[in-house]
């Protein structure tokens, strides 16, 4: 599913910069930023004191692990919504 959000995203224009991050309780969780025009994640900033996260995390979160593939997917449509199949998959079982 989160490799159908990012490809049906970069399929409308926009540039996509998939990441994970650890969310406590639930475990790793995969986000999608979008951009009408590229950005550098890597030279992203934080415009704001935070607790947890620092600067080098955040732009670490952008590199995905070998195991998270983010193509080879189809896109969601109205017409031919995918990502409900994608979401019926038994391995999501585990996650219930």
């Amino acid at each position: 599913m989160f490799a159908c959000i990012s490809e049906t995203l970069k399929a409308t224009g926009f540039t996509v910069y998939p990441y994970l991050a650890t969310v406590p309780s639930f475990g790793p969780w995969g986000f999608v930023l979008a951009s009408p025009r590229p950005l550098r994640p890597e030279s992203l900033e934080l415009p704001v004191p935070t607790r947890f996260l620092t600067t080098s995390l955040m732009q670490s979160l952008f590199t995905l692990p070998k195991d998270v593939q983010t193509s080879d997917v189809q896109i969601n449509r109205l017409v031919h919504p995918i990502i409900v199949k994608y979401q019926a998959d038994p391995r999501w079982a585990w996650y219930h």
